[in-house]
């Protein structure tokens, strides 16, 4: 078993790369039991409402832009770009996705950055 420390670690990796299935179980909690308030929704999860609403903004989100990220969520690149702050910036612009794209463009432009989250070939050659 996790202690606190792990656990919480844990949870919060988990989140950052799910930042969409959080906002998608804080969905399904406001419209629980005939629809619950957005500070109900907080209080079940331990959170602020503004929390709750930040994560429920980023379903306004494009639908490609959802679709993509729900695609590559093992994409070391797209997890580590697209952080929950930096898809919070694109909510309510016009041009999402061009600007979506750009960001992605330039993250994977950057060579050597990603090669720490590259995998590695056992020290045998294999």
């Amino acid at each position: 078993p996790l202690t606190k420390r792990p656990r919480l670690a844990y949870q919060l990796f988990r989140q950052r790369l799910n930042r969409l299935a959080e906002a998608r179980r804080y969905q399904a909690e406001l419209y629980r039991f005939g629809g619950r308030t957005k500070a109900e929704v907080a209080q079940h999860f331990k959170v602020s409402r503004a929390r709750v609403v930040q994560f429920l903004n980023l379903l306004t989100l494009e639908g490609r832009i959802i679709a993509f990220l729900d695609t590559f969520t093992s994409d070391p690149i797209v997890a580590a770009t697209f952080t929950e702050r930096r898809l919070r910036e694109l909510v309510g612009e016009d041009d999402q996705w061009e600007k979506y794209q750009k960001i992605l463009e330039d993250a994977r432009s950057q060579p050597g950055v990603w090669d720490s989250l590259a995998p590695r070939a056992d020290s045998n050659g294999d």
